[in-house]
């Protein structure tokens, strides 16, 4: 877990605590051993200062579900819209 805030805070400038982050999943994939986490953040994408990647921008699961993503990704967002999370967001109308 301390591995995702790192990665946050060198790539995103985000800084949050471990206990923020929730667990989707961990499964081997092609290139190595992955770990899914995510967090609720109350930030507004346009001020994040991306040290990698290219954009920042916020997606509904519908507008989720008609893209193809790179690598194994399709299969990680996969597994985060089916979680038991998700569908209490949904509920709570987040």
């Amino acid at each position: 877990m301390e591995c995702g805030v790192r990665e946050l805070r060198e790539e995103m400038g985000l800084d949050l605590p471990v206990t923020e982050l929730n667990h989707v999943g961990s499964r081997q994939r092609s290139y190595g051993y992955e770990h899914t986490w995510w967090a609720a953040l109350p930030v507004d994408p346009a001020t994040i200062v991306l040290t990698e990647g290219q954009a920042v921008r916020l997606f509904s699961p519908a507008e989720i579900s008609t893209m193809q993503l790179g690598y194994e990704d399709d299969a990680v967002l996969a597994d985060f819209l089916a979680g038991p999370v998700t569908s209490r967001r949904r509920r709570a109308g987040r």
